[in-house]
């Protein structure tokens, strides 16, 4: 927004809240429990229907139940999973009393549990913001990258100085154009500096230069 100074974000974009694994791992124990008390109705529902098979009916309905509480505990992991926190409280709840009332006080307690993190895992969502970074936002710095500015040799002191000096900044001598610097100079095979192309010697290590 124009006019604000952009603050950055608490959290790094990409990372998950805290609460989330824990919330997750709560779901996963809940949906066990579900499942062990499905399979705990499964054998009792097979007992009931070898003693009198019209039990059979009443032995079914908590084993339905649990299945159906396990895979829901499932679906509620995978809405964490894609970030739809909101819909996964909501579901939560949902089968928090379905768990409290139908199959065992158990699973119910635990994702009554997991029901209050959310609280905090929606608010740690909204305070992290999880807005686009503005424009620049961790772009590198002015002349990252760049190449720097063409250079050429003084010819009263030596010194490196910017092409487009017209004066030296070291010694104050008048320096030559570029070209005309180039087309009566050359370079020294031993040392790298440029020396007057009548110089049969080079002044700043002595090797003697081939015409």
């Amino acid at each position: 927004m124009t006019g604000q100074y952009y603050q950055q974000p608490p959290m790094p974009y990409g990372m998950t809240p805290p609460e989330v694994d824990s919330i997750k791992s709560l779901v996963n124990i809940a949906g066990i429990f579900g499942i062990i008390m499905a399979i705990i109705g499964m054998i009792i529902m097979i007992w009931l229907a070898l003693i009198f098979w019209p039990l059979l009916i009443v032995g079914i309905i908590p084993v339905i139940l649990g299945f159906l509480f396990y895979i829901n505990c499932t679906k509620i992991n995978e809405m964490i999973d894609q970030g739809q926190y909101e819909q996964a409280k909501s579901k939560t709840l949902i089968w928090m009393i379905v768990g409290l009332i139908f199959i065992n006080m158990i699973p119910g307690i635990i994702l009554l549990i997991a029901y209050m993190k959310f609280d905090d895992l929606i608010n740690a969502t909204r305070g992290a913001g999880y807005m686009p970074p503005p424009p620049g936002y961790g772009a590198p710095p002015p002349g990252y990258g760049t190449p720097p500015p063409p250079q050429r040799i003084c010819t009263g002191c030596g010194q490196q100085i910017l092409a487009n000096y017209h004066n030296c900044p070291h010694c104050g001598k008048a320096s030559v154009g570029h070209d005309q610097q180039n087309s009566g100079s050359r370079v020294c095979t031993g040392c790298g500096q440029q020396i007057p192309a009548s110089y049969n010697n080079c002044p700043h290590c002595g090797k003697q230069v081939a015409q």
